[in-house]
């Protein structure tokens, strides 16, 4: 389905965009307050702190992604997911046994880390080519 957002009211084609990213936006932030209540009081405080800091890795993950997204590189965000998401398996395995509900963090800030060392270097190269190309 193809919207034509060149005619009507512009008001009309922003919220009919925006609405659908604004509900998602209020979903995940209903969900990540009842899991930190959840994780604050059945896990433990020093889980939800790692995890707090942690946090500010996929915001930078979702950042590239959004740019190769936008791109039109949709297999750079897979590949990027799959790796995260595999290696996060893995450091888990790894890292629980030995940490507890800490190592589970330290898996997840490890699969981001790896993610951004897959995506940064890809989109510097491509914004370097775009240069070249300018």
């Amino acid at each position: 389905m193809t919207t034509d957002m060149t005619s009507g009211s512009a008001y009309r084609h922003l919220w009919r965009y925006a609405l659908p990213l604004m509900l998602g936006n209020w979903f995940q932030l209903c969900y990540n307050a009842a899991d930190s209540v959840i994780a604050g009081r059945f896990i433990g405080a020093r889980y939800l702190g790692a995890m707090a800091v942690f946090y500010l890795l996929p915001a930078f993950t979702n950042g590239f992604q959004g740019c190769f997204r936008g791109m039109g590189r949709l297999g750079v965000t897979l590949l990027g997911t799959l790796i995260q998401t595999s290696l996060r398996v893995v450091f888990t395995m790894l890292l629980a046994p030995r940490l507890g509900i800490l190592g589970i963090a330290f898996a997840c800030a490890g699969g981001w880390c790896v993610m951004l060392l897959v995506e940064v270097p890809l989109y510097l190269l491509r914004m370097r080519g775009r240069e070249g190309a300018a």
